[in-house]
């Protein structure tokens, strides 16, 4: 008899972590991913889905048909700090369009409890113009920095969405080929301006936009950006000091995966605990129009700063999965931004996304989806059994306004509105209460929807912030 035919051959899926994409390790030939990634190159996002199509309208920010854009979170735990969660998102004033993109940009302020919110607006931190905000920290003295892409151009007057030139800087360049960024001792501001950061090495050319920024420890910075040239769309310049002056270190570092029909833009950089090197941009394609397609998330990585891998594998597409099968699919996705977790690891991701084909027209909004490495803050320790209202997580001067309400009694504090509400639990479903001082009036409520600033009000939930509670949330005026 013919001898038994060989066992089937099993091809390995890596030989070293940059098969993995940095992002995971290569065992036994097959990656194994971080808790932020999957798949088998550890290239794809590992994003937890929504649970409805409806989440949707919860998880991205529209107001009142306000037009936002991206989104830059830090959790402000410092000494003298507030412990909120700060974002910082590109809002269009005038509720114009995502076409005002270049005159009408300024960036809003905003606060919540936790990375996905609910969020409450504090005001405007940066007048016109100013576009795609990014959040950074001086390491050794700890000054405050929003990154921009505008300059100082006072547009309160000036209610026209139609598209305008916006001159800056000694080079008079267009706002969009500007690079400003503004500093404070204060998430509150005030914020100072530096303008055309990158002018230096920009002399000759277009400029830059939308910087990414990284320090090192000693204070010493890389960033990442779109320029010098429309068309080198990923460089790095480096700097001893945010200040500069900046030396271009190199240009266009993607430029070989055109070939491979990759083109990218608008990247946030971060350094991984285990000392490499991350990136993720938005991607498009090598052929007109360069940006319409699914595959949106680009995903690279390096051990040095100066060879960059590109991962064929999208990070993400515009397709939304659902809890339980099914997507939904948003027009477009762009300006990822990340926030990380306590290990150092991305836990949130947030996106400027416009919703659907169809559905609200020429708004734009700001989308938190979490990552599988678990949600950020971590749940608090339990405490002793029943224990509900703690008063530290209540947040004042703001109410629910637009919270299903289950009813309303009269309380003597907040703490007592909230004990009202943890006592018709079970009957009646609350579990989030608004509290107003002057009248004593405690507004019993099923949801914690439409957060709005208002003097004299404290607003927070019956139980202490846990896993359920870091839902996606809307960003209230």
């Amino acid at each position: 008899p013919l001898p038994p035919p060989p066992p089937p051959t099993t091809m390995a899926t890596c030989t070293d972590d940059l098969d993995c994409s940095l992002a995971g390790e290569c065992v036994a030939g097959a990656c194994v991913c971080e808790s932020w990634t999957k798949g088998a190159d550890c290239a794809a996002l590992n994003l937890v889905p929504l649970s409805s199509a409806d989440a949707v309208t919860s998880a991205v920010l529209p107001i009142n048909g306000s037009t936002r854009w991206g989104g830059s979170v830090v959790h402000a735990t410092g000494p003298g700090e507030d412990g909120q969660f700060h974002m910082f998102a590109a809002e269009f004033a005038h509720d114009c369009p995502l076409a005002a993109w270049g005159h009408q940009s300024r960036v809003l302020h905003a606060v919540g409890a936790n990375a996905t919110g609910p969020w409450l607006k504090v005001g405007v931190a940066v007048p016109t113009e100013a576009h795609n905000p990014v959040l950074s920290r001086d390491p050794t003295d700890g000054t405050w920095l929003l990154f921009t892409m505008g300059c100082p151009h006072d547009n309160s007057a000036d209610p026209s969405c139609a598209k305008t030139n916006v001159s800056c800087g000694p080079r008079g360049s267009g706002a969009y080929w500007t690079t400003t960024v503004y500093s404070s001792q204060s998430l509150y501001g005030p914020w100072v301006p530096t303008v055309d950061l990158l002018g230096n090495i920009s002399v000759g050319h277009q400029g830059s936009q939308n910087v990414a920024p990284m320090f090192a420890a000693d204070g010493s910075i890389t960033l990442m950006f779109k320029g010098l040239d429309n068309g080198t769309e990923t460089s790095l310049a480096v700097a001893p000091h945010w200040r500069g002056p900046y030396t271009l270190l190199k240009e266009n570092i993607f430029a070989e995966y055109v070939n491979d029909g990759i083109v990218s833009e608008d990247c946030f950089v971060w350094r991984q605990p285990r000392g490499t090197f991350q990136a993720l941009c938005h991607r498009g394609k090598s052929t007109k129009p360069y940006w319409k397609t699914p595959n949106v998330g680009g995903h690279a990585f390096a051990h040095t700063m100066d060879d960059w891998r590109y991962a064929a594998t999208p990070a993400y597409t515009t397709e939304v999965d659902l809890v339980g099968g099914g997507t939904l699919t948003l027009e477009r996705r762009e300006r990822p931004q990340l926030f990380f977790g306590p290990d150092g690891l991305p836990a949130v991701l947030y996106n400027a996304v416009q919703p659907p084909l169809g559905a609200s027209p020429g708004l734009s909004f700001t989308f938190a989806q979490k990552l599988g490495g678990g949600p950020y803050p971590p749940p608090p320790p339990p405490g002793p059994p029943g224990t509900v209202c703690d008063p530290t997580t209540f947040m004042h001067n703001m109410e629910y306004d637009d919270g299903m309400g289950v009813g309303e009694v009269a309380a003597a504090s907040a703490e007592a509105c909230c004990t009202k509400c943890a006592a018709v639990e079970s009957e009646r479903g609350c579990r989030w209460f608004s509290f107003v001082e002057a009248s004593g009036k405690c507004f019993l409520k099923a949801d914690n929807n439409s957060p709005l600033a208002r003097t004299g009000v404290t607003s927070g939930a019956t139980h202490k912030p846990s896993t359920s509670s870091l839902s996606p949330g809307r960003l209230g005026r």
